[in-house]
């Protein structure tokens, strides 16, 4: 599936005013853990918040999220691990794709925590 950098969906592809991107080479890119810099030179993109765009359409078409470095601006919030946990305030996901009731696996490496979205309960 092609996505276009405008979003204007024609027979599943994207067609923009600067060229087409290809959903597929795109995600799989963006699973590789290239940057948003990285894919914007690839598919000659100008602007972040049109690649943000783009991914967005992808990642509903397929379903599932992936965390895309440098495309949000810094992921982090100040937080502090109490006994009640650490809390991620809706205020800070607003921009996202995530919405209230999304279900996500939970991973720890070492001083890294991540959630990435899963599709439903396990």
């Amino acid at each position: 599936m092609i996505f276009p950098m405008s979003l204007n969906n024609i027979g599943g592809n994207i067609m923009a005013d600067t060229g087409q991107v290809d959903a597929k080479r795109l995600w799989e890119m963006a699973k590789s853990g290239m940057s948003a810099d990285e894919i914007m030179k690839q598919f000659n993109i100008a602007d972040k918040e049109q690649l943000k765009n783009i991914m967005m359409e992808v990642m509903r078409e397929k379903g599932e999220s992936i965390y895309v470095k440098g495309l949000i601006g810094h992921p982090s919030i100040s937080a502090q691990y109490t006994q009640d946990g650490i809390r991620i305030s809706p205020a800070m996901l607003e921009d996202s794709i995530f919405r209230e009731g999304d279900y996500f696996d939970f991973k720890v490496e070492g001083d890294e925590i991540t959630l990435q979205k899963t599709k439903e309960k396990i």
